[in-house]
């Protein structure tokens, strides 16, 4: 009975290890695109306007108030802002990552949980 939840427990710790060193072989900071960059994107819109508006960051915003040359799917909320077309539960759950500069953390977190499921 100890043997068998010995070999589990090794196993257990063996793949949290693999899916970690996985994660972390792919070099997360430089491995945004597509829809992890529009949810980065929206999540750091979110945080410079204080909270305030969902719409995408975008620093060109000035040259192109339009968001012609955006080169990311976005969807024009009831407010008339760019938004991306995500829910905003995404938002929530990466801001703390954007807040604090790392947002390949997330990565992390999802490396976690697929551990724990």
């Amino acid at each position: 009975m100890f043997l068998k939840y010995s070999i589990r427990f090794l196993l257990l710790i063996f793949l949290m290890g693999f899916i970690f060193y996985a994660t972390y072989y792919t070099i997360p900071k430089f491995s945004f695109a597509s829809d992890s960059l529009v949810k980065v994107l929206q999540t750091k819109g979110w945080i410079e306007s204080n909270f305030q508006s969902q719409e995408i960051y975008y620093l060109g915003k000035k040259l192109d108030p339009n968001f012609n040359f955006l080169l990311v799917q976005t969807i024009i909320s009831t407010k008339g802002e760019k938004i991306g077309p995500f829910p905003f539960a995404n938002t929530l759950i990466t801001t703390p990552f954007v807040w604090i500069g790392h947002p390949e953390w997330i990565l992390y977190l999802s490396a976690f949980f697929l551990v724990h499921t």
